[in-house]
């Protein structure tokens, strides 16, 4: 593991954790499709933050468990690659995370 890709200290960890736990309680605890959650872990495996294990990786760059954060409507990813979903833009149906045409 290189110096960039080292993961936060614990503290920043549990900052981290807790202020995702608040905006996804003041969500409603809101989840996102099966269909985005699979979109965003990929684009997480792919990522050369993403670190082992692979069973329960985590993000470097947050401190973050992918399976978690990803599920989350109200979380991002920190470096930008996905971004927080609400009713509105996940289209109502919440199947694909498209906005209706």
């Amino acid at each position: 593991m290189n110096e960039n890709n080292k993961p936060p200290n614990f503290i920043k960890k549990v900052e981290n954790f807790t202020r995702a736990s608040i905006k996804h309680a003041a969500s409603g605890f809101e989840h996102v499709s099966e269909n985005v959650k699979r979109h965003r872990t990929r684009l997480c495996a792919g990522c050369d933050f993403s670190l082992p294990p692979e069973d329960n990786p985590s993000c470097s760059q947050c401190g973050c468990f992918i399976n978690i954060k990803t599920g989350w409507a109200s979380e991002s990813c920190p470096i930008g690659k996905w971004g927080a979903l609400n009713q509105n833009q996940s289209g109502g149906c919440k199947s694909c995370g498209k906005k209706k045409t």
